[in-house]
């Protein structure tokens, strides 16, 4: 048996930090595991490519992890573990609670849409970077107005603003738009995957592995067979498309908020 090591975070202060971050790299971890082990050296022994990696996470995380069905079957799992906290608690306000919207300063503790902001901050820094429009010794001045520009936050320090992340320190420039692309993918795949009701009646009974099941027939035990809009194509009928993704957000966070659609 195979096994993959993760890494979480933890903030006694916070549950959410390890629930979610756990639930995420378990994500990355169910990929790592269903890529064929016997085909090593070839294309199928390798990931498809880290916006499809991330699109597993993300899926696990948001899809799944974030979803009101979910947190109705493990609820009580969690409330028992901190009943005196939880205890007055029901699953849907839990659920309400977990999705509610709001600016933050920190990356990977920001809610589904407007985690998409804090990429587009990383994203244009490196553009301009590279490009040559931006120096080092700005990029600091340049993180701090966009937060202001796009999420009316400014950070107090640099351990909440530039130096939050480790990607640049390790120089993985360009990654951040794989965890945006990720969640595109995602909500497609999960579209796909849910239009059968033997699928949704898994879910919503508690059961994962038929999910599992059908990332590993679809995604998984490909590999690098295909690049990411190949795959994208031969598991969803079409290319990436974006509409997947925002549907997704209307139909979740118009119910959460008794929004009215027009």
């Amino acid at each position: 048996m195979e096994y993959i090591r993760i890494t979480t975070r933890v903030n006694e202060n916070d549950l959410s930090e390890i629930i979610w971050s756990s639930i995420h790299e378990v994500g990355h971890a169910l990929y790592e595991l269903g890529i064929p082990d016997d085909n090593r050296g070839t294309p199928i022994n390798q990931y498809c490519s880290m916006s499809i990696h991330e699109s597993q996470s993300r899926l696990y995380e948001n899809n799944l992890g974030r979803s009101e069905i979910f947190w109705k079957n493990e609820f009580h799992s969690l409330q028992n573990v901190f009943d005196r906290q939880l205890e007055s608690v029901s699953a849907f306000d839990f659920y309400k609670g977990i999705n509610r919207v709001r600016p933050s300063l920190i990356r990977t503790s920001a809610d589904e849409i407007t985690y998409h902001l804090h990429i587009l901050v990383r994203f244009e820094i490196e553009r301009d970077l590279i490009g040559g429009r931006l120096s080092t010794k700005d990029a600091k001045d340049a993180w701090n107005e966009k937060y202001e520009k796009y999420l009316s936050i400014v950070p107090k320090h640099d351990a909440e603003g530039i130096l939050q992340d480790v990607h640049w320190s390790q120089g993985l420039f360009g990654y951040f738009p794989t965890y945006s692309l990720g969640s595109f993918y995602a909500a497609q795949f999960y579209a796909k995957a849910t239009e059968k009701d033997n699928m949704k009646s898994a879910i919503n009974s508690g059961n994962y592995d038929t999910l599992l099941d059908w990332l590993r027939e679809h995604i998984h035990k490909l590999g690098r067979s295909f690049n990411a809009e190949e795959l994208c194509q031969n598991v969803t009928g079409e290319s990436l498309n974006l509409d997947y993704f925002v549907n997704y957000i209307l139909a979740k966070y118009s119910e959460i908020y008794s929004a009215r659609l027009n």
